[in-house]
């Protein structure tokens, strides 16, 4: 190798070294804005947190002021019936009263009173408390929880080898996955399809109107559906995908999807 030819190297390594120094100094920039993002997309998780806990907390308290305002007419009435009751049974002058006749009369008021006021005594509140019993579920399933969210990264590594442009790639061999489901009506039509970073797949089946999760094994693990056919689909994030949705009519959609931990979440 003359000086000529080391000096070409060692160019080329140079214009090399310094493509890649722009690059990172890009990929840095590009990362910072996806650490803002996801960021700002954790603390508005919070928030629609915060607002559910919010609605179930008014649901909850609405429905202590209704026992309560129940518990209380209740009562009041109770009172009032106590103080009709106490104002009839009044104790009389007996020595006022001589006749056998009065005195009959007397008999038979006091024993209709008494017998309505029993009767009411039997049926009144012997005590009247609330209680709150808090909901387990929630509480476990919060308790299970150790993030709001999976954090995930997705790295690529540059080649930097200088392959034949002109080169003819041949596929080494193929496999044929069915991805029809049960709950599927039509032949599959298969027109998108999007990785994850996990190696999960994300398909669209125009025919049947659905997104579907594949595993590395290529079985379907979950599905949803889609109000009509989607037409095309793309990674946005690393885990999210955009759906195209349209009936050729007045439906022209445009769907966002969050893949995690095995589930297809509609944004």
């Amino acid at each position: 190798m003359n000086v000529a030819e080391i000096a070409s190297r060692i160019e080329q390594f140079q214009k090399r070294l310094a493509e890649t120094m722009n690059r990172s100094e890009q990929n840095m920039k590009s990362l910072q804005t996806s650490y803002d993002t996801i960021l700002e997309e954790i603390v508005d998780f919070r928030r629609q947190i915060n607002g559910r806990l919010g609605r179930l907390q008014q649901n909850t308290i609405h429905e202590l002021d209704m026992l309560h305002s129940s518990l209380r007419n209740s009562l009041e009435d109770e009172c009032k019936q106590c103080e009709t009751f106490i104002s009839k049974n009044k104790v009389h002058d007996c020595k006022s009263i001589k006749s056998p006749e009065n005195s009959f009369i007397l008999h038979r008021k006091y024993l209709d009173q008494t017998a309505s006021a029993e009767l009411f005594l039997r049926n009144v509140t012997t005590n009247a408390a609330i209680e709150f019993q808090y909901n387990k579920d929630l509480e476990n399933f919060l308790a299970a929880c150790t993030d709001l969210g999976k954090i995930t990264s997705r790295v690529g590594v540059v080649s930097h080898r200088h392959g034949d442009p002109n080169k003819v790639i041949s596929v080494q061999g193929k496999s044929q996955f069915n991805v029809k489901i049960n709950k599927d009506t039509h032949n599959c039509l298969i027109n998108g399809i999007c990785e994850m970073p996990n190696g999960n797949l994300v398909i669209a089946d125009e025919h049947n109107r659905r997104v579907k999760l594949l595993h590395q094994a290529k079985n379907v693990i979950m599905h949803v559906k889609l109000p009509s056919q989607p037409w095309s689909m793309c990674n946005i994030s690393p885990n999210e995908v955009a759906v195209t949705v349209s009936d050729c009519k007045s439906l022209n959609e445009i769907h966002f999807l969050r893949v995690d931990t095995g589930k297809i979440i509609t944004i």
